[in-house]
């Protein structure tokens, strides 16, 4: 179901999305999806690498100097903010019988001026059995808020945003952990005529939210970046505390809290030696006082190609998606897709109006060692909308 911009004009607050951690590429799902946890490319630095087992890397070098170094430009083309690049670098390496650690930074810069600058790291230690992590990102983004079949509202958002997270393994399946997340952004009308007014006059909206997440999570793939077997499944429950304001601060609008829930399911099987099928559920349900961009939705919470992030949105989601992963050569792979899911205010609206989009990818493999994909993909939805993707890693 399709939420135009019409239907959240009633409530001023909840009109304006702040960043999730969500889906367009590297940095730009770090600094302007924050506070969602799906899987995401993000999940290199989030994670460190995410749960690789040394088994999954054959005979690893062992310590900080045996890494590998990941340095990649990723161009990119997104409905949201036009086209542009992420400047990407990392550095992946094993502790001691430890899973995959790292350290990155990316920057980007966009066809309508939007930036953004993110840097983080993750530490996998005592045998595997805690990872540590901290990320940072500054972004200022130029977007427009609503429905493109309706009326759409130009915005220019800044923001800060801290994350830091501590997971533990009980074995080498299961690991529970909690990350703590800071937000501070600031949100205006962008137009060329309210900007010739004095400061103290400008509307704009301030916006401060603090997010406590509890994460449990099953793994049995045996690779991250490129899984040929397996399962992982990912439940996440979240407390948010947002403050709005306005006019620097100086003008309290409200204060309010909610919770949010996200479960995710993926598996993986070897097909035809050289091929792997591959498949996802979401499941989102958000609460009521929620704000707007940390609401549930086709495309923000579920990684799911062909639905812009901002079209879709409910309180709750669900979505669902296959894919098969071929390989031409060593170097060179490809993949064909389909999803499909919905978003409503109610449960029960959810498989009411189902939509549907699909597509097919190519793959260039900047790793073997890691079976690091660089991947573009071209999807299109029930609905005629088009949409390519390049990015850095499997979508899942």
């Amino acid at each position: 179901m399709r939420f135009p911009i019409l239907n959240s004009l009633c409530a001023t607050v909840k009109l304006f999305p702040a960043v999730r951690y969500g889906n367009l590429c590297w940095l730009f799902s770090l600094c302007l999806a924050l506070l969602q946890t799906s899987p995401t490319h993000a999940q290199v630095l989030q994670n460190g690498g995410g749960t690789i087992k040394p088994s999954a890397i054959a005979k690893p070098e062992i310590g900080l100097k045996f890494g590998s170094v990941i340095v990649a430009p990723i161009p990119f083309s997104s409905p949201l903010i036009g086209s542009g690049v992420v400047l990407g670098a990392g550095y992946l390496f094993n502790l001691p019988k430890s899973k995959t650690s790292g350290v990155g930074i990316a920057r980007l810069t966009s066809s309508n001026g939007s930036s953004g600058l993110g840097a983080g790291g993750s530490l996998n230690f005592n045998e595997g059995k805690w990872t540590v992590s901290l990320f940072a990102a500054k972004a200022d983004v130029f977007y427009n808020l609503g429905d493109s079949d309706t009326l759409q509202l130009p915005l220019n958002q800044k923001g800060e945003l801290t994350s830091f997270s501590l997971m533990r393994a009980i074995n080498e399946k299961l690991s529970f952990g909690v990350q703590l997340s800071y937000l501070d952004s600031e949100i205006s009308i962008n137009s060329k005529f309210l900007a010739l007014l004095p400061p103290a006059l400008q509307p704009d909206l301030d916006i401060v939210l603090g997010k406590v997440n509890l994460i449990v999570q099953y793994d049995t793939r045996d690779n991250t970046f490129y899984p040929t077997q397996g399962i992982l499944g990912d439940i996440n429950l979240s407390y948010g505390k947002e403050i709005d304001s306005a006019f620097n601060k100086k003008l309290l609008l409200s204060s309010r809290d909610y919770l949010k829930v996200i479960a995710s399911g993926s598996a993986y099987r070897e097909k035809f030696k050289t091929g792997v099928l591959a498949a996802r559920g979401v499941f989102c349900s958000a609460g009521e006082n929620a704000p707007f961009f940390d609401t549930c939705g086709l495309g923000l919470v579920d990684g799911l190609r062909g639905f812009s992030s901002f079209d879709y949105l409910g309180d709750n989601s669900v979505s669902f998606q296959g894919e098969y992963r071929g390989r031409f050569t060593e170097r060179f792979g490809y993949v064909a897709f389909l999803g499909g899911g919905n978003s409503d205010d109610t449960i029960g609206g959810l498989l009411s109006d189902l939509d549907v989009a699909g597509g097919v990818g190519l793959r260039f493999r900047l790793s073997k060692k890691l079976s690091l994909d660089y991947a573009m993909d071209y999807a299109l939805n029930d609905d005629g909308e088009h949409f390519v993707y390049l990015s850095l890693g499997q979508k899942f």
